[in-house]
């Protein structure tokens, strides 16, 4: 099985990460990742190397950093789709867009016709 490589967005990720990161959590994040690759290189079964990820991950404690980064590309992308989805619009399409949410909310598989009423 060929290896795939990350796509962009993950390595983007990876890299705010790390920018976001202290030298203490970057030195965590070096050292786990390392353990990390030496696990998928190990000749132990998936199942074992899936729990050994597990135990390097909660013993390094490298979750706060990543959750951080996720945390703060998640705050950015809600804040622009927001903006171009709700702040740039007038209150005509606003409540255009409230009616449709509402009508596809509402009605959404009642136009299908039962088989039997053909």
């Amino acid at each position: 099985m060929a290896d795939k490589e990350p796509s962009s967005t993950v390595s983007e990720l990876a890299r705010q990460v790390v920018r976001s990161a202290t030298p203490e959590q970057r030195e965590a994040l070096l050292s786990w990742a390392t353990e990390l690759e030496d696990i998928r290189n190990s000749p132990d079964s998936q199942m074992l190397k899936a729990q050994q990820a597990v135990k390097a991950t909660v013993q390094r404690k490298v979750i706060a950093p990543v959750l951080r980064g996720i945390r703060n590309d998640a705050k950015r992308v809600a804040g622009r789709t927001k903006e171009l989805l709700w702040d740039n619009r007038s209150w005509a399409a606003r409540l255009g867009m409230i009616g449709l949410t509402i009508g596809t909310l509402g009605f959404s598989g009642k136009a299908a016709a039962h088989p039997t009423a053909c």
